[in-house]
């Protein structure tokens, strides 16, 4: 195997190793959860025997059967092919959603083989779903993997140097933004940028991130639209009309960052608004789309909860539109960035629990609301500025919650500005990590 690269999400995961749940790792296929696996595993190998490690991948077919025919079988298959010692064992199980009752399954070693910790993967929320049953409730801990951060998109293109100038986290302190030195960011601004742009284009997909070559990139990402996208995903669900499904697909990658009316959907494909319904919750359980949920706390004053559609991933996203120009020069570059953000608001959080957009009656939107302590509102203006200015509805935001601080996320202007008592920080795209 090749040198792997850390992520992130690992001393989490690492965290969690000695408990009693199963840990389980979900996401896309091709973001790399096989390789978290492997990186876990890196790091039990320096506290415990590498001979109380093993690693099952379920694609391969006689390691499914063994699977297949249960726990004792399997436990059987360990003790007789390893050296299973009285000391705790690991075991990690890959693409588990192959099993035919991996609940099940998981259950039993869980709860009459206390020796063995499970670290499984799954490609599917939606065939995990379908799959495990309330039998592991309280007995599993899931963990997303998403493609790469764009502190990791740095990382695995050996830019380390250039993390050091990236904020922590978007969910930061005022005191961690005053404490940022603007002459040192200001000076690799460029070198930032063009990162930014070709993360904003091509993705976070490891893979490609990794691939220096354009035209390769483009090759990459179009496998996984074809091998995944419109194949894997519609074998796992019953797809009467492929074309529509395809359609569909087509459609949200143009109408990323708009609201989604399934009425007007099923207008346009002429698909049923139940069959719209199925396919944007298949998309979604599949970590294709996202669906951002309007923030309210009154119902008269606040839209009905109309989602607004996003893709997980932007190079997915050109990729379903053939279109890889340069940033600068696309009219969908706004809602690109505002893509983004997200994304990285999403792997940051690890929920969307408590991510929202804002929308009045009076149709005053405002991109982002993080509901932590405090609503804190985020504002995609990429674009250049010549001073600090905010929208009437990001100032009506301020005016009806009145929260500590505000971010707008610009191109490359760096400011910040107090409207009331309410200070606003103008923080560059890249600078989000």
């Amino acid at each position: 195997m090749a040198k792997l690269i850390d992520r992130e999400i690992i001393p989490r995961i690492m965290d969690k190793i000695d408990s009693p749940e199963i840990l389980l790792l979900v996401g896309a296929r091709q973001v790399g959860k096989t390789s978290a696996m492997h990186l876990i595993m890196n790091r039990l190998r320096e506290r415990v025997n590498p001979q109380n490690i093993h690693f099952f991948d379920l694609e391969d077919f006689r390691i499914l059967d063994l699977v297949n025919k249960g726990p004792a079988v399997f436990i059987h298959f360990l003790h007789s092919e390893y050296q299973i010692s009285n000391m705790k064992q690991y075991l990690f199980l890959d693409e588990i959603q192959y099993a035919d009752n991996p609940s099940n399954f998981l259950k039993l070693i869980h709860d009459h083989h206390p020796q063995f910790k499970v670290v499984a993967s799954g490609s599917s929320t939606l065939s995990i779903r379908q799959k495990f049953k309330d039998s592991l409730a309280g007995r599993k801990r899931v963990f997303q993997i998403h493609t790469l951060s764009f502190k990791e998109f740095l990382i695995f293109r050996n830019q380390h140097k250039l993390t050091e100038l990236l904020l922590p986290s978007i969910f930061v302190d005022i005191k961690t933004i005053q404490a940022i030195n603007w002459d040192r960011i200001r000076f690799h601004a460029d070198e930032l940028s063009g990162m930014f742009e070709e993360f904003a284009l091509y993705g976070g997909y490891p893979a490609v991130v990794l691939n220096h070559d354009k035209n390769d990139k483009v090759e990459l990402l179009l496998e996984i639209v074809n091998s995944y996208v419109r194949k894997d995903i519609k074998d796992l669900s019953r797809i009467d009309n492929i074309t529509g499904f395809n359609r569909l697909i087509q459609l949200c990658a143009t109408q990323c960052s708009k609201l989604v009316n399934v009425a007007e959907l099923s207008s346009t494909l002429g698909i049923s608004k139940q069959t719209i319904e199925k396919y944007l919750f298949l998309l979604e359980n599949t970590f294709i789309i996202t669906l951002l949920l309007p923030y309210f706390t009154n119902k008269r004053k606040e839209i009905t909860k109309m989602p607004k559609i996003y893709m997980q991933d932007t190079g997915l996203r050109n990729s379903i539109l053939s279109d890889f120009a340069p940033l600068g020069s696309r009219a969908d570059k706004g809602e690109i960035v505002e893509n983004v953000v997200l994304s990285q608001l999403i792997k940051t959080k690890s929920s969307l629990t408590n991510i929202f957009f804002w929308r009045s009656l009076s149709k005053a939107e405002v991109d982002f609301v993080v509901k932590e302590d405090f609503l804190m509102p985020l504002e995609i203006k990429y674009r250049s500025f010549q001073n600090p200015s905010i929208s009437r509805s990001m100032r009506s935001f301020l005016q009806t919650y009145e929260p500590p601080y505000a971010l707008v996320i610009t191109k490359d202007f760096v400011d910040s500005k107090k409207y009331d008592n309410v200070l606003v920080y103008f923080i560059p795209s890249w600078l989000v990590g």
